[in-house]
């Protein structure tokens, strides 16, 4: 606990230290890892270099030298999807539903970009909500969507989390468009019980 508790209150002046010398040898930054990554912005701004990656802080993040490593921008990445239920099943995107990690700025601000898409495409959200990361049920959540109609739902959380889900869904005869974008992984089905059945995966 020592050693860790002095490496992260150490990293920023690291960070910062370390990136002043490569600002002035390498042609650009690339990868973002942490939140303290924020500490290098100093050296990325100074000599304007290129910063490829998606920083979890929304100070980077907005950065004039930060770019993606996606050539297309968050909204239009997501549309896909969002475009096709919206063909397959209108009625049930006018009643839709969002659950999203509430932890981190990134998560928060890709649940922003989402409303974004929402509004671009017509999507009526009906419900939404950020949870954290110590929550093991979402049983209110489950109970207040069947109760406001809610027939499409998103939600982007690992599989653990998704398991947990569709078991409520199953448990209270509810059963929506169940859009999972991040709920894949070894423990899904083993988790649901095989109540992950019917759920769309990017």
């Amino acid at each position: 606990l020592r050693f860790s508790y002095e490496t992260l209150t150490q990293l920023p002046a690291i960070i910062k230290t370390d990136s002043q010398q490569m600002a002035q040898n390498d042609f650009a930054f690339v990868g973002n890892y942490t939140l303290f990554d924020v500490a290098a912005q100093p050296a990325i701004d100074a000599g304007s270099v290129p910063n490829v990656g998606v920083p979890i802080g929304f100070a980077l993040a907005n950065d004039k030298n930060t770019y993606s490593p996606v050539p297309s921008t968050d909204d239009e990445a997501v549309l896909g999807p969002f475009e096709w239920f919206k063909q397959h099943d209108f009625d049930a995107t006018q009643h839709a539903a969002v659950l999203y990690a509430a932890a981190t700025p990134s998560a928060q601000q890709a649940f922003t970009v989402l409303q974004q898409v929402f509004g671009k495409l017509g999507y009526k959200l009906v419900y939404s909500r950020g949870f954290q990361a110590n929550e093991t049920t979402f049983e209110s959540d489950v109970l207040k969507m069947k109760a406001a109609g809610v027939k499409f739902f998103w939600f982007d959380g690992p599989d653990n989390y998704a398991a947990t889900i569709a078991r409520e869904f199953s448990q209270q005869n509810f059963s929506p468009i169940d859009y999972e974008t991040a709920g894949y992984g070894s423990n899904l089905l083993k988790l649901s019980g095989g109540t992950a059945n019917g759920m769309y995966l990017p």
